[in-house]
């Protein structure tokens, strides 16, 4: 007998094992930026949190200061990103460390990727950055990916939009398109400008991305926090003055 069409029998029943599937994490969106230079550091992220199961929230910040000469950027599944963020508190309050005044970026960075690589079967679903000064007071960027170990960086992007926002910092900071004969050296309100401008373009292609990108610049003179409005030009700041 010739069958035309689908050949699948809607009466019979379905034998053998049937394959559910479960999706234990959920991306969150996110997008950070870091760039480190002499004397400066600066990272950014924007503060929108996107879910299909709960309510979104457009005032998410994703930026952790862990010590008075560096902060954390984290995206991705945001209940992991909760869960490390508070692993770190923990850790610095076992080894004593309430005081962030006796945590140096280098020692923020080991501790980070012990507690993200470290004694866990399944890696954390979300992409870190750690921007800061170190101890001569010069910035420094580390990367931090859930199936790739630390890196020592000059400027990073991760998250939803990293690859366009990676691609500008490449051509404006890293000048990858340009043969130059001597090193290219940014300054901290070009820094801003360049982060700003990145942020501005991929937001209208973006929808992981809100309205609001919060910017952290980091000094020895301490910490400058910026709001800027993706859709609001101006931006307010405040400063973080070291106790």
């Amino acid at each position: 007998m010739a069958f035309w069409g689908s050949n699948e029998i809607v009466d019979e029943p379905l034998y053998g094992i049937k394959q559910t599937e479960f999706q234990s994490y959920e991306y969150n969106g996110g997008t950070i930026a870091a760039v480190a230079c002499n004397e400066f550091a600066i990272i950014a992220g924007d503060a929108y949190f996107s879910s299909v199961s709960t309510k979104r929230d457009a005032n998410q910040n994703k930026l952790f200061q862990l010590s008075d000469n560096c902060i954390l950027g984290s995206t991705g599944c945001w209940s992991d990103v909760l869960a490390f963020t508070s692993l770190v508190e923990k850790e610095k309050a076992m080894h004593g460390q309430d005081d962030s005044n006796t945590l140096s970026i280098k020692d923020v960075s080991k501790m980070l990727s012990t507690l993200m690589y470290s004694n866990r079967p399944i890696p954390y679903y979300i992409t870190s950055v750690l921007a800061g000064l170190d101890d001569e007071g010069n910035g420094v960027v580390y990367s931090y990916e859930h199936e790739i170990c630390c890196r020592k960086l000059i400027y990073k992007a991760a998250g939803s939009a990293c690859a366009n926002i990676q691609l500008m910092l490449d051509n404006r900071i890293g000048l990858t398109s340009l043969q130059l004969e001597t090193p290219w050296e940014v300054s901290e309100e070009r820094a801003i400008e360049i982060i700003s401008d990145a942020f501005m373009s991929v937001s209208e292609r973006d929808t992981l991305i809100g309205d609001t990108v919060v910017i952290n610049t980091i000094t020895i003179d301490g910490i400058v926090i910026s709001v800027l409005k993706l859709r609001d030009p101006p931006c307010k700041k405040k400063n973080i003055s070291k106790s």
